[in-house]
């Protein structure tokens, strides 16, 4: 395109390689392209102008260049842009060097070359245009044509006509611009056919619309101006010239994967499609008004060629409706049969049709993709033998159901395919009758291969009645087998055998079927102290080896967990159930291997007998009640269900919800049991004991609910109410002038809570109680349950001036190296061992704890002394303080103030 400014090439830095990435290209193009447009209006002398706007299509032409050499699928349409370009490109350099060289050619070089680039570029968006339209589209020729005498119309009246009424132009000059509009008009005819033609349109051939369109418009413009008496574009124009020889560029780094459209697309009217065509009917007659307004006189050539055009594009717009209306009634049938041939030719499924001698008419391409048979090796032979050979007679039994069936009803059926490598999968065979159907006439078999849903409905059914980590039965598949089991003995039980078999028990059968449930003992400490991994790898040796030690007809099932559940059938009688029952809890005698270690594990079961009455659910909770008792009982044991057992249970599911009660209507109380200096008979201190007063049962026993505390979870809230509660009382006797010691007892719930220490600081300081007149009472086995953390807990309590305690000294498994570890300050002697105190016994035990006491450095404190004698043995042994019945009974705090001498202030 001549322009008054021009500018020399330069080849920019730009990887155009297939190794560079789309992203970094676009980048790159993002920067250059908006640099050298400013340098066209901003830089500082007239040359650098001339070369910021040569330096575009330079650009431009090394990135189509690029593409092209890149050997890409389209490569061929990129060659063609590129050489047309580049003819392009040449007549700006050429018009650049006639500037300079002041040359005044005319027509020169650069028109011809101009001439020969819009040719050339019209050749290479036709042949894109072959690419995606079919051939014959005379919907897409009509359209572009259309559009083509549109803009003719306008070149006509505003080109062609003033330059032949233009006295002072040269004949030369007219012909370019004539020659010029008609090569602007076809470019822009096949431009609006591969628009309509792109069902896609990726963004290489947006840019390609907006540079092919931007040539022909400015070209255009620039002509009008040429016979309107103007010379030049002016920098508006140049700069829309800079960019859309940019656009190439563009569309040379940008996406231009097409696809081919169908002719049902194609006839398709669109919005666009509307308005374009509707455009280019009303052109001759807008541009007729502007004319007139204009005061340009409108002469008889002019007039008959508009009309001419006119009639021509309105002729062509009511051929397109003609044909739209003619195509409509053929385009859902057209369509319907695409869509309908899309899908059998893409369909992962088999579609067969078979004639009456159930041979194979057609086969679609699924039986090659999925099954491995060539269609057209299927054809002309029967179905049958794609079926596996012990499912081919049933399939053939069905195909021939099918035939008797109304037309268009199915059958289905499940078999097995044999595949051409010889291997089989499942599938299910769904059999139309479209033997009555006027455009088929035979039946339909579609193939669906459902391998894979089968498979994953076997691993869902093992995941949902199958323990994942052990592989045993779960919860579901074994209360399904002890419900099962329980329909069998009552279903072949008759009353005799009811009679024979029933036990003294009244409701319970000889034992012939029986669950044991197992829980192993302990378990918490390998998870917390070996990990979870190693704790999996136990409970996967655990249920490895109750599987090694049942029968055939037995059930193990992983309930969740540690517990474990057993179903033993077909017994012949309790003695059996329990010999059974002690194997499986002699397997915990042999270490087992987990987390690296030999472990030595143990577990403790519960075993319930089925009754005549009992249901699956009854069996397993008597079962799981039992081995509670048996936990209860010590552990590594078992226990067989008895009624009572369940009353108990129950009972204690009463007291819990009780205890809850409790707590919320405070009716815990706290007694104090003096605790006495043995050499002077003074009261040192006292400890606080926790009572609950029930309003229906009375006086409960710490010893029933505070076991139940513990499994709740509570006991942490109680213990933390005692502490307050125990400080709050001492200050008052503290503030009346009996500053004695206050002892309350930690629970191994609260010793393995790191805040403990900071709870004690607030609960002294909200009762003004000083630090060394509380003493915290631990028990060796709660001690024990994390040494470490105990240790740490304890240092930070005597660090604070709180004095420790450690209750029921030997009955617990604290050794001497650890007790040496702790920060203790007083041993209390349990009560087992002062009840062997006689008036003259020695060597007694208790004699041997108070001197591990004195070597240690601790003062020994004997609990349960309940005789003169007792009292007389310890204190001359040298025991320092002592507590039981004899010295002082547990009292309300009012009656200890009252023994103390003083009145408790609140």
């Amino acid at each position: 395109m001549r322009s008054s400014q021009h500018l020399k090439h330069r080849a920019p830095i730009f990887d155009t390689s297939p190794m560079a990435s789309s992203s970094s290209r676009v980048r790159w193009a993002v920067a250059v392209l908006p640099l050298l447009l400013a340098a066209r209006i901003y830089a500082p002398t007239e040359n650098l102008r001339e070369l910021a706007y040569l330096l575009v299509p330079g650009w431009s032409l090394a990135l189509l260049l690029g593409r092209w050499l890149r050997g890409e699928p389209s490569s061929t349409a990129w060659g063609i842009f590129t050489v047309g370009f580049g003819t392009l490109f040449a007549a700006e350099l050429y018009w650049f060097a006639e500037d300079v060289f002041e040359l005044e050619t005319f027509p020169g070089p650069g028109e011809y070359l101009e001439a020969v680039s819009f040719v050339i570029l019209t050749f290479g968006l036709w042949r894109t245009t072959l690419r995606v339209a079919p051939i014959g589209d005379r919907t897409g020729i009509i359209d572009s044509t259309a559009v083509a005498l549109a803009a003719a119309t306008l070149g006509w009246l505003f080109v062609v006509e003033p330059a032949a009424r233009s006295t002072e132009m040269e004949v030369a000059k007219q012909a370019e611009l004539v020659i010029q509009l008609g090569l602007d008009v076809v470019l822009l005819a096949v431009l609006t056919r591969l628009g309509f033609s792109l069902r896609v349109r990726p963004p290489a051939y947006l840019f390609l619309y907006l540079g092919a369109g931007g040539l022909v418009a400015l070209d255009g413009g620039e002509s009008m101006i040429e016979t309107g008496g103007g010379t030049e574009f002016g920098r508006l124009g140049d700069l829309l010239m800079m960019a859309a020889y940019g656009c190439w560029g563009l569309a040379a780094i940008s996406p231009d994967r097409l696809a081919r459209t169908s002719a049902s697309a194609l006839r398709y009217v669109g919005v666009r499609r509307v308005l374009v065509l509707g455009a280019s009917v009303l052109v001759p007659l807008i541009a007729s008004a502007v004319q007139h307004l204009r005061g340009v006189p409108q002469t008889g050539t002019a007039a008959l060629v508009l009309g001419g055009l006119g009639i021509a594009i309105v002729a062509l717009v009511m051929v397109r409706i003609a044909g739209l209306f003619t195509s409509v009634r053929h385009l859902a049938d057209e369509r319907g049969r695409e869509r309908f041939a899309a899908l059998v030719e893409h369909s992962s499924d088999g579609i067969l049709m078979i004639d009456r001698e159930l041979r194979v008419s057609y086969a679609s391409p699924a039986l090659f993709s999925v099954w491995g048979h060539r269609p057209s090796d299927l054809v002309g032979h029967s179905v049958t033998t794609l079926f596996a050979a012990r499912d081919a007679e049933v399939a053939r039994s069905q195909l021939e159901r099918s035939a008797a069936l109304p037309t268009g009803a199915t059958l289905d059926f499940e078999s097995t395919i044999r595949r051409a490598d010889g291997a089989e999968r499942q599938c299910q065979a769904i059999a139309a009758n479209l033997i009555g159907h006027a455009a088929i006439g035979e039946r339909v078999l579609t193939l669906r291969d459902i391998t894979d849903r089968k498979r994953l409905e076997a691993e869902l059914t093992e995941q949902a009645f199958h323990d994942s980590l052990t592989g045993l039965a779960n919860r579901a598949l074994f209360l399904d087998r002890v419900e099962h089991s329980l329909r069998v003995r009552s279903a072949g039980s008759s009353l005799a055998y009811r009679l024979a078999t029933h036990s003294a028990c009244g409701d319970r059968p000889a034992g012939d079927l029986a669950v044991v449930f197992l829980d192993l003992d302990d378990f918490k400490q390998v998870n917390d102290g070996l990990g979870h991994a190693a704790g999996d790898e136990l409970l996967g040796v655990v249920g490895a080896r109750l599987l090694a030690c049942v029968q055939s007809g037995d059930t193990v099932a992983r309930l969740g967990g540690d517990e474990f559940a057993i179903l033993f059938e077909n017994r012949s009688g309790v003695s059996e159930v329990l010999e059974a029952t002690e194997r499986i809890l002699a397997l915990f005698t042999a270490p087992l291997r987990a987390g690296g270690l030999e472990l030595a594990v143990r577990g403790s079961a519960g075993v319930a007998l089925a009754g005549i009455s009992d249901t699956a659910h009854d069996l397993i909770q008597h079962a799981d009640i039992a081995m509670y008792e048996a936990k209860a009982a010590g552990r590594g044991s078992y226990q067989v269900f008895d009624p009572a057992m369940k009353r108990a249970a129950a009972e204690r599911i009463a007291l819990r919800a009780d205890l809850d009660r409790a707590i919320e209507e405070q009716q815990l109380t706290l007694v104090y049991q003096p605790i006495v200096e043995l050499r002077s008979g003074r009261i040192k201190g006292a400890e606080a004991l926790l009572r609950w007063q029930h309003p229906t049962r009375g006086l409960v026993s710490p010893a029933d609910f505070i076991p139940i505390a513990e499994q709740s979870g509570r006991i942490a809230e109680i213990g933390q109410w005692v502490l307050e509660r125990a400080c709050h009382d001492a200050a008052g006797w503290q503030r009346g002038g009996a500053p004695v010691t206050i002892n309350v007892n930690v629970s191994a719930v609260q010793l393995r809570d790191a805040s403990l220490p900071d709870r004690i600081v607030s609960a002294l300081a909200d009762a003004r109680l000083a630090p060394d007149l509380l003493i915290v009472e631990i028990t060796e086995t709660a001690m024990m349950n994390d040494p470490d953390a105990t240790a740490a807990i304890l240092e930070k309590l005597r660090a604070l001036g709180v004095r420790i305690a450690l209750d029921d000294f030997g009955t617990g498994y604290c050794s001497l190296a650890y007790l040496t570890r702790f920060a203790v300050d007083y041993l209390k002697i349990d009560r087992a061992f002062v009840s062997e105190v006689k008036a003259d016994s020695e060597h007694l035990l208790a004699h041997n704890i108070l001197h591990m006491a004195e070597c240690l450095g601790m003062a020994a404190v004997a609990e349960g002394i309940e005789e003169a004698a007792q009292l007389e043995n310890l204190r001359s042994n040298g025991c320092a303080y002592g507590q039981g019945y004899h010295l002082g009974r547990p009292m309300d705090p009012s009656a200890f103030a009252t023994r103390l001498g003083i009145h408790a202030s609140g």
